[in-house]
């Protein structure tokens, strides 16, 4: 079989992984009948990417549907020889979801959601303030999520398809959302015996919850094994007339993963992977550099990635107690 660029991949799993990519909660058996194979070669096929490393699960829940208000993206200068400890003493406050370790202006970036202003205020003054390694911080506050893609493998994300705001979650809806974020293949079954309804209940929720937009459950590659070494971050400013056009047009690049109108220093926020250092030169001087209305850029590169949570109700202060009897 044709061999992946890491040359470890063939074609089957790289099949199986543009599915998981659409769907991480499809059955073996769906898998099996798309891609012309056997329930337990996909079975297999799965725990051999897992165990290697090569992707995990993940359930990705609409920040605004579980009423974070607020996404702060922190850019922090530290002392010389403190990154590694900053980063990981970072990691161990709840509202912090992803920290980063770059090479450029910043050390390290930080991506962090609050519900309100109170929150972000006591994280800055008792979470950060308490961090004396901590030297500079650039606060980027984001205002319009554009994209959010975890695709490297099928057709690309763009504009993010926002939830159903006429449906409230309920207790029982977070706890589905909490078991899902601890374990996004579990079963119906199991899933239902955990969260004290039925199963149809259960499958019913989670299908309302997914065709409302409010959950993805996706999987996420290890990204060399596809070829991508290098991952960057990318501040943009550009003219006020241009940014939503810029925006709009950053969204339809395969290799830009998240965009998001932003205030602060700069208009844009963008974070992007690259294959090597010279796809990167590439796209920043002759795809970047040029697009009508951008006045500056400037990219920091992921050296190491302390933290990638995807959990929001999971670890969370939110209270989810289920009524007992409770159904859908």
């Amino acid at each position: 079989m044709k061999q992946s660029v890491a040359g470890t991949l063939d074609d089957l799993d790289l099949a199986l992984m543009r599915e998981m990519e659409i769907n991480a909660r499809q059955s073996y058996s769906e898998l099996a009948g798309k891609l012309g194979t056997s329930s337990t070669t996909v079975l297999r096929r799965l725990q051999r990417l897992q165990e290697q490393g090569i992707i995990r699960f993940a359930t990705i829940a609409d920040v605004g549907a579980l009423e974070y208000r607020i996404l702060v993206i922190m850019c922090l200068n530290v002392r010389p020889g403190t990154v590694d400890d900053t980063a990981h003493r970072l990691t161990s406050y709840t509202a912090v979801k992803h920290v980063f370790m770059t090479a450029g202006r910043y050390d390290i970036i930080v991506w962090a959601y609050f519900r309100n202003s109170k929150e972000w205020l006591n994280f800055f003054s008792d979470g950060l303030g308490a961090i004396p390694e901590v030297t500079e911080v650039e606060t980027i506050v984001v205002q319009k999520p554009m994209k959010n893609s975890w695709k490297y493998l099928g057709a690309d994300d763009r504009i993010l398809e926002r939830p159903d705001t006429n449906r409230n979650l309920d207790a029982v809806d977070l706890a589905l959302i909490k078991e899902l974020e601890i374990e996004p293949r579990e079963t119906i079954k199991e899933l239902a015996r955990r969260i004290g309804i039925s199963a149809n209940g259960t499958s019913r929720r989670l299908q309302t919850l997914i065709d409302g937009k409010v959950l993805r459950i996706v999987s996420i590659p290890n990204l060399p094994a596809l070829g991508y070494n290098v991952s960057a971050t990318l501040l943009i400013k550009i003219n006020p007339g241009n940014i939503n056009t810029v925006a709009n047009q950053l969204t339809g690049h395969q290799t830009i993963k998240s965009v998001a109108i932003v205030s602060g220093s700069f208009n844009l926020f963008a974070y992007a992977d690259f294959r090597d250092l010279g796809d990167m030169y590439d796209f920043m001087r002759n795809e970047l550099g040029k697009i009508p209305g951008v006045i500056r850029h400037e990219s920091m590169i992921t050296l190491s990635i302390a933290q990638m949570s995807f959990d929001l109700v999971r670890n969370s202060d939110q209270v989810v107690r289920v009524p007992p009897d409770q159904t859908f």
